[in-house]
């Protein structure tokens, strides 16, 4: 499995990715594809279920991880139907930020959306401590003949190597399109050229930021990525 030539921009809608976990895990290399295209200056956007897919990982309630694409470094746990916290459809109003949003969107735009993807975006990283401190350096191991994988792992945090370290940013701010009232809502997962949303956009709602789309699409050397 790879991605077509010629590509600027992958999006990958909703669906029932925890019906396809295991295969679309399995997949090493459209995971592998996916991952060289957006390190390589292609745009991969995902929406409601899709976020799944463009995680670390994936993890169903009773279940095992599945290694993901890995454009981001959190990790997904799918929440079980029957789940108090899982709710119906849900109407959002969504702004996309002023500052640094992802680079497909217009800051400011205006759209409306729906979101139905049941799951809990948990962020994760290692907590080094006191054996931090302890671990001999990469060389002192090297030098001292020891060959100890805790020791060199002790002190690792998640790995963003992707996009040379690069935060995780938001580029939406999000409130219930019934309950106007409410805080905003910080949504829109950004790291370097991708993006990844709970919410599935209506595009029809704000055609000038298609428009935009396209136009920065256009800009992209299809040829190196």
């Amino acid at each position: 499995s790879q991605l077509p030539p010629g590509l600027s921009a992958v999006l990958i809608g909703g669906g029932p990715v925890v019906d396809w976990v295991d295969q679309l895990s399995a997949n090493v290399p459209m995971l592998e594809a996916l991952r060289a295209f957006a390190k390589a200056g292609g745009f991969a956007l995902s929406e409601g279920s899709g976020l799944m897919y463009l995680a670390r990982s994936l993890q169903q309630p009773g279940q095992c991880r599945h290694d993901m694409v890995g454009l981001f470094p959190f990790h997904i746990q799918s929440l079980a139907v029957n789940s108090s916290t899982v709710k119906g459809p849900s109407y959002v109003e969504v702004t996309v930020v002023q500052q640094q949003p992802h680079p497909l969107l217009p800051p400011g735009s205006q759209l409306r959306g729906v979101t139905t993807c049941h799951c809990q975006v948990i962020e994760e990283r290692v907590v080094s401590g006191l054996a931090a401190a302890l671990t001999p350096a990469v060389d002192d191991v090297q030098a001292n003949g020891t060959d100890d994988s805790m020791l060199l792992q002790s002190g690792t945090a998640i790995d963003t190597s992707l996009y040379g370290g690069r935060p995780v940013t938001y580029s939406y701010s999000c409130v219930p399109a019934a309950k106007r009232d409410l805080a905003a809502v910080q949504e829109g997962y950004t790291c370097g050229t991708a993006l990844a949303s709970c919410v599935q956009v209506q595009y029809g709602s704000c055609p000038e930021i298609v428009q935009h789309m396209v136009q920065r699409c256009l800009r992209v050397d299809v040829a190196s990525v």
